[in-house]
């Protein structure tokens, strides 16, 4: 069978088992006498197995299984879950994430981990002793067996309330067992087809495994069901063998007495709840409980947002015209367009739409190995991480994230003997929070670390030769803490692996400016840091206001805009050469876009009046005076190509509805 089209799939499934057992295991880690995690990492480890073994992943395989059976050690009692023996489950995690590496980059299997998992065999450890060990579970059910009822049952009292709800309804009450064949690709899809066909035949009341465990990849082969039906055993069992890639099944009556048999797999089966018999109308949706996410090959979303931005520059087109129609009908139908084009647009952006813990799920296990390289103590919070944005952004925003971690780690969170001696826990904290303003997405992450200190900071730009001695002496203490973002910079001493604050800070900003967002810094000397990350939502189609300078239309993001602004000559003050109005948001610096952009000065409205914008960089406030203010409209950002690619102070282009292009302004360049 050619396995090559259930590769992506594999891959897929296989990064998320691992990154749920990063995170059960660094709970463990946190609470080593929590049983469940251990039994969680259990099941994963035998997901994993599974999953490798259909594949043909020999390696993979071995590996899984000697986790899994180093786990049922530890499920046993006979070792604990003590320090040593979480770096090795660590350890092995990150020898199967570069052995996945490897398939996903080469479509083959061959790195051998005999040498560690020897280790894994011969590890000792220290046996549990704060509880006596667990029982043993019992040897595992012959496959053969588990397709005709045993003589475990299902609990009396669920067993008669469900006997009762079914004569109440005229139903026949069976058990249902299926073996799925050994050599199906996939017995997880599989054993949830079979779920929906007999879902389709009556009523699931109860099953094993649940639906959420066959989901989650937690599948032996063996399905047993309790369904309540009015078709006869013969049809269902007729309907089931139908499906392909069944090797068994039994479709047998319940008995009608309290304690009625039930296949032994049925022992830990989701059952009529404990309101009784009424309680068989919320029970019977677990069949019909599906996922709510699906899928998507990424190229089909740009397909889509990309003939999304046709349709919105053709909808640009009729609204430019809609001025000059008299006929009522036509513009009520072209304003029926633009909702339904606006409608598509809004769902087109949601499906690129992801949470940021889409790349934040990764970010404990890494700062838990910087603390322990470091010799350092770190507690890492996430707030806000359902909070969603452009997967091209997120794709772009882990490397500049974990550089940040990186610098908290290094050179914000101190020894915890040193902060002992300042009067602080020994344990440091990093938080990351996620929170939407307006059109951006904005993302804080503090320490309570030694914070930075503004005046060695310019003394030290002043050595690199980063400012001169002018630019020194006129420096705000933000404005210097904004310096650990220039080329070259860094406070750091001694160049250590790990990077100092403001090592690299510079490709940080390059990156988030390049998605169009800014980037703040704010700290405390002994208290702390704090690096602020304002992003705009969505890369793909953006709100614009469009502005005119001169004869020439340009295109601002509403990401970049604070709000608009109308100057009457008189409230502007001129200092040293520079224009400056005083506002609610305090004194404000003027330019005019045109100057800026190296043409003459616009003339304003008639009467004197001047439009511009209020526009917020590096934390500071400044107005950029324009000729007029045009409306605001949705835009399909177009990058730049040939002599105009990589020109400062512009993010690329938009195509108007009369076919004319206007450039799209990056003020945080200007």
């Amino acid at each position: 069978m050619d396995m090559s089209k259930y590769l992506k799939l594999f891959l897929s499934e296989a990064a998320e088992h691992l990154q749920k057992m990063d995170n059960f295991l660094l709970e463990l880690e946190k609470s080593p006498q929590d049983k469940s995690l251990v039994d969680q990492l259990f099941r994963e480890a035998h997901s994993m197995k599974g999953m490798s073994a259909s594949m043909g992943f020999r390696h993979i395989s071995s590996l899984s299984h000697r986790l899994e059976d180093f786990l049922d050690r530890i499920r046993k009692g006979n070792i604990s879950p003590s320090q040593s023996a979480i770096d090795l489950l660590f350890e092995g995690l990150d020898r199967l994430r570069n052995s996945i590496e490897q398939v996903r980059e080469g479509g083959s299997d061959a790195l051998d981990h005999s040498s560690f998992t020897g280790r894994l065999e011969s590890y000792s450890g220290e046996p549990q002793s704060s509880a006596p060990p667990s029982p043993q579970p019992p040897a595992p059910t012959p496959a053969a067996a588990l397709v005709s009822p045993g003589p475990l049952v299902l609990e009396g009292e669920m067993m008669r309330q469900a006997q009762e709800w079914a004569a109440e309804k005229g139903l026949h009450l069976y058990w249902v067992a299926v073996q799925v064949a050994r050599d199906s690709a996939m017995p997880n899809a599989r054993a949830l087809v079979i779920c929906k066909r007999v879902a389709g035949m009556g009523e699931i009341l109860a099953m094993s495994p649940t639906l959420e465990e066959l989901q989650g990849g937690n599948f032996a082969g063996v399905l047993s069901l309790l369904l309540a039906s009015t078709k006869e055993a013969s049809e269902i069992r007729t309907t089931i063998q139908t499906q392909p890639e069944i090797a068994s099944v039994s479709v047998q009556a319940a008995e009608d007495r309290e304690g009625a048999a039930t296949p032994p797999v049925m022992r830990e089966a989701v059952v009529i709840g404990k309101e009784g018999p009424a309680a068989a109308a919320s029970a019977v949706p677990l069949q019909m409980r599906k996922s709510t996410m699906v899928r998507v090959d990424t190229r089909l979303l740009d397909d889509l947002i990309d003939t999304v931005g046709e349709l919105i520059t053709a909808k640009g087109s009729l609204t430019d015209h809609l001025p000059s129609l008299t006929m009522t009908r036509l513009r009520e139908d072209i304003n029926r367009v633009d909702s339904l084009v606006s409608s598509l647009y809004q769902l087109a952006i949601r499906l690129r739409m992801m949470p940021l813990d889409f790349v934040a799920e990764r970010f404990p296990r890494a700062i838990r190995d910087l603390a322990r390289a470091k010799g350092k103590e770190v507690e890492f919070e996430i707030i806000g991480k359902e909070v969603e944005l452009d997967r091209a952004i997120l794709e772009e925003l882990p490397d500049p994230l974990l550089h940040i971690f990186r610098n908290c780690i290094d050179h914000g969170i101190e020894p915890p003997e040193e902060r002992i001696r300042r009067g602080k826990p020994t344990r440091g904290k990093i938080r990351m929070e996620a929170s939407r303003e307006r059109e951006r997405i904005l993302i804080r992450i503090s320490d309570d670390g030694q914070g930075m200190d503004p005046e060695r900071i310019k003394k030290i730009a002043l050595e690199k030769g980063i400012i001169n001695r002018e630019r020194y002496e006129s420096l705000s203490p933000g404005e210097a803490l904004y310096l650990i973002t220039a080329p070259g910079f860094t406070t750091a001493e001694v160049v250590s692996e790990v990077s100092g604050r403001g090592v690299g800070m510079d490709v940080v900003r390059s990156v988030i400016e390049s998605l169009g967002g800014t980037l703040l810094v704010e700290s405390q000397k002994g208290v702390g840091t704090t690096i602020i990350l304002k992003l705009p939502l969505t890369l793909a189609i953006i709100q614009v206001l469009l502005v005119r300078v001169g004869e020439e239309r340009y295109a601002v993001p509403l990401s970049q805009v604070y709000r608009t602004l109308e100057v009457s000559p008189g409230e502007i003050q001129v200092s040293q050469g520079q224009e400056w109005i005083a506002s609610e948001e305090g004194l404000i610096p003027l330019f005019r876009l045109a100057s800026v952009l190296g043409g003459a000065d616009g003339k304003g409205f008639p009467g004197g009046t001047l439009s511009g914008i209020l526009v917020e960089r590096r934390g500071r406030m400044a107005g950029m005076i324009v000729d007029e203010l045009l409306g605001y409209r949705e835009a399909v950002l177009k990058p730049l190509k040939g002599v105009l690619k990589g020109i400062k102070g512009f993010s690329g282009a938009t195509i108007m509805g009369d076919g004319s292009l206007v450039l799209v302004l990056d003020l945080n360049t200007l």
